[in-house]
């Protein structure tokens, strides 16, 4: 369901698809299945070439790789750069 490629830091947390009972078999699928046994819930494909899949029908609570921190992210600037409202 998830796939990262040449991500060196993320976090993946609290990973859960909806109720979908194994053996199940559906049209609006292009392989014609939503059987959770035959899906990867995240595939870690980094720049090194080293694929990891997790195992069909686990769910991971956390996955991380590398050093992810929310002062990082383009959107967000540091704690300290982020200014209050005046009041008055």
């Amino acid at each position: 369901m998830f796939v990262f490629e040449r991500t060196t830091n993320f976090l993946f947390a609290n990973g859960v698809d909806g109720p979908t009972k194994i053996g199940t078999k559906t049209l609006s699928h292009w392989e014609g299945s939503t059987d959770p046994r035959y899906w990867h819930m995240l595939i870690d494909r980094p720049s090194d070439g080293a694929e990891l899949k997790l195992p069909p029908l686990e769910r991971p609570v956390l996955y991380q790789r590398g050093s992810p921190s929310e002062a990082s992210r383009p959107d967000q600037g540091t704690q300290g750069d982020q200014q209050q409202p005046s009041s008055g």
